[in-house]
């Protein structure tokens, strides 16, 4: 796309159509490559408005010198003798390679936090999320699944549920998720023999305390011991 300057000026509509990209993301990545001095964007003004933007590649950065000198007289856009730009079609495929890998790269954030906010809508207790986002990102890195993970969080909730735990006890966002909580396993059997009156559980008593007749125990009591030998002594 260069012209006979080196310099390129298509506008951001036009690369992100090129590319597949968004308009934001081919302007970010625009201003990260002049950051890092890869290129240097030049505008021509017709008033107070940009009437075009040129796009000059930094050959000595991209062939691992010095980065160039932008404080130097301008170069002449429309005469003058011709710079001898050397090797500029492989300059531009180089400036299009760096272009992608900051664009995609961009774009797999963006996609890994739209996936880990799809998780954090139905986790109960929504403390410390960007410490969760983190611990998510690792776990994804080390090769967990989004399926995985809502599994493990599935889970997790049907224990609260059928454990009817309380809010405050309910483990943080950050927490659940930096100690792959996915992993864990889960009680899912309901409370046997519980019922809760203020919110509060209160037990059935336990079977010793029940009254039991004489025939369901299976030993005698002082009193039936005594009775007995005195009856052993009459004739």
């Amino acid at each position: 796309m260069a012209n006979s300057y080196g310099s390129i000026f298509p506008s951001n509509g036009y690369l992100a159509k090129r590319y597949g990209k968004t308009k934001v993301t081919i302007s970010n990545t625009l201003s990260k490559l002049q950051d890092k001095g890869y290129i240097n964007l030049e505008y021509q003004y017709s008033g107070r408005e940009i009437e075009k933007r040129f796009i000059y590649p930094c050959l000595n950065k991209l062939n691992g010198g010095i980065k160039e000198n932008f404080n130097t007289p301008k170069r002449n856009l429309y005469g003058g003798i011709k710079e001898n730009f050397k090797d500029n079609i492989s300059t531009n495929k180089s400036i299009n390679k760096s272009n992608n890998n900051i664009s995609d790269k961009s774009d797999k954030e963006f996609d890994l936090e739209t996936r880990f906010n799809n998780l954090w809508k139905i986790y109960p207790n929504k403390k410390g999320k960007p410490k969760a986002l983190l611990a998510y990102k690792r776990a994804v890195k080390s090769g967990t699944t989004d399926e995985e993970i809502k599994t493990g969080l599935e889970n997790y909730l049907e224990e609260i549920r059928v454990k009817n735990t309380q809010q405050n006890y309910i483990k943080h966002g950050s927490t659940w998720f930096n100690g792959k909580g996915w992993e864990d396993d889960y009680d899912l059997m309901p409370i046997q023999n519980q019922t809760y009156k203020n919110n509060k559980v209160v037990k059935g008593a336990p079977e010793w305390s029940n009254p039991q007749t004489k025939k369901d125990r299976e030993y005698m009591t002082d009193e039936e011991v005594e009775a007995l030998i005195n009856g052993l002594g009459n004739p």
